[in-house]
């Protein structure tokens, strides 16, 4: 089985896994990323803030470990980014 290595330009199940856990930590994912399952700038910078705001190495990139650790994570307040334009909640089915 491969690792997990989500980053800018990775598509599918996975990064709709990602985007509901950011979700949860209360970031606004912009539908243009969110509609079609995509691993896109503004994905990345909300990986970044979090990252940064858990004291992990800031590389804007998902592995193993740091999703362990957002999924880990107790839901959070929102965060809104720069930018970001529309959005649409992953939390619903």
């Amino acid at each position: 089985m491969p690792k997990l290595k989500l980053e800018v330009g990775s598509l599918g199940e996975e990064v709709k896994n990602l985007h509901r856990n950011l979700a949860k930590q209360g970031f606004a994912i912009p539908s243009s990323e969110l509609n079609r399952a995509f691993f896109g700038p503004l994905t990345r910078d909300a990986v970044m803030q979090w990252q940064r705001t858990q004291g992990l190495p800031v590389t804007g990139i998902v592995d193993e470990r740091m999703n362990a650790a957002l999924e880990a994570a107790p839901q959070s307040a929102s965060f809104r980014l720069q930018g970001s334009g529309p959005v649409v909640s992953p939390l619903e089915p």
